[in-house]
C-alpha cells in the first residue's frame, strides 16, 4: 500500500523541519511513496531542497516516489537550477 503526503499552504524554512519528518517516516516503510504540492502557495529553496534530498533516498532505497508539483513550483525550481 502506498503512503500519501499531501503538503499545504506554505514549505518554507520555517516549515521544513515537519517537511522533512514527514518525508522520511514515509520513505522507511520501503513503500510507494506520494507527494502531493497541489495545495501549497509558497515554497523556498530549502523545501526543494528537502524534496530532492528525498527523491534521491528513495531512489538510492528503491523506493518508488511519486510528486504532483504545480507548474508555479517546478518554475521555480528551474530558475534556480534544480530540475523536478
Amino acid at each position: 500500500m502506498a503512503r500519501h503526503i499531501a503538503f499545504a499552504n506554505e514549505l518554507t524554512i520555517s516549515t521544513i523541519g515537519d517537511m522533512a519528518n514527514s518525508m522520511l517516516h514515509a520513505l522507511q516503510g520501503g513503500q510507494e511513496v506520494t507527494v502531493s504540492l497541489t495545495e501549497v502557495e509558497r515554497i523556498d529553496c530549502a523545501a526543494l531542497q528537502v524534496l530532492v534530498a528525498a527523491m534521491k533516498e528513495a531512489g538510492k532505497n528503491g523506493v518508488t516516489m511519486t510528486c504532483s508539483i504545480p507548474a508555479f513550483i517546478k518554475t521555480y525550481a528551474a530558475s534556480v537550477g534544480v530540475a523536478l
